[in-house]
């Protein structure tokens, strides 16, 4: 059966309420078998591009463990032990930098004072790496996993989207109590086949009533009135 725009009454006032969210209705896709991962989800919509692909020419490195009996890891993201260490060497120059700009010139490395720059600047670059080089993003059939915490995301009882700076962050809760409390939403969909794995399990704990998400969240995942559930 086509969908049809449903009709209805003039609105009173010009102005439009925000927490009006009008999605298609579609055909829920079917969950994939959590052993072999088929079949896979379509392919799910995104509010930043990113093209990260799971790495096929290398293994991931002291990863958290996975959850036990919930099928193996699909898709992944993992900095590398480069890019970690030139994020903190990066985070490690603009500290330097910042007494040079104020000061126009590199005289301050001279000043006694303003030695503590350079503890500052080696203290910073390390913690950046370290925090860089122990980013972990999985996804199995059934599951997502950030960091040491994961949840199964066909039973979730929380779906929020919340702003913080510029920043929107994911929360996700499971029936269990298992929670995701703080996720980056452009880190989780910059690998589009990871996040297809954990937008199809959303969907489905949306379509069964096990999550209730916001009209706000609504919106921003771009959730769709599905049926079939």
């Amino acid at each position: 059966m086509a969908w049809r725009m449903p009709v209805r009454p003039l609105a009173t006032s010009s102005r439009v309420s925000s927490e009006t969210v009008t999605t298609p209705q579609s055909p829920l896709p079917p969950r994939p078998d959590a052993g072999t991962g088929s079949p896979r989800p379509p392919r799910a919509p995104r509010n930043f591009a990113g093209n990260e692909a799971t790495p096929t020419d290398r293994q991931p490195r002291n990863h958290p463990p996975s959850p036990e009996d919930r099928g193996p890891i699909l898709e992944w993201r993992q900095e590398t032990p480069r890019s970690a260490l030139w994020i903190g060497a990066i985070t490690a120059l603009i500290i330097l930098g910042l007494p040079t700009v104020n000061s126009w010139s590199f005289t301050w490395v001279l000043r006694p004072g303003l030695s503590f720059f350079w503890v500052l600047s080696l203290v910073g670059g390390w913690l950046i790496y370290k925090i860089f080089s122990n980013v972990w993003l999985a996804a199995g059939a059934t599951w997502l996993q950030n960091g040491r915490y994961w949840v199964d995301v066909y039973q979730l009882t929380q779906v929020e989207v919340k702003s913080a700076g510029v920043n929107q962050m994911l929360r996700l809760r499971d029936s269990v109590g298992r929670e995701i409390g703080s996720l980056k939403l452009s880190d989780a969909q910059r690998n589009q086949a990871l996040w297809d794995l954990a937008y199809n399990g959303i969907r489905h704990s949306v379509a069964t009533g096990t999550a209730s998400p916001s009209q706000g969240t609504r919106r921003i995942l771009q959730l769709p009135v599905d049926h079939g559930a």
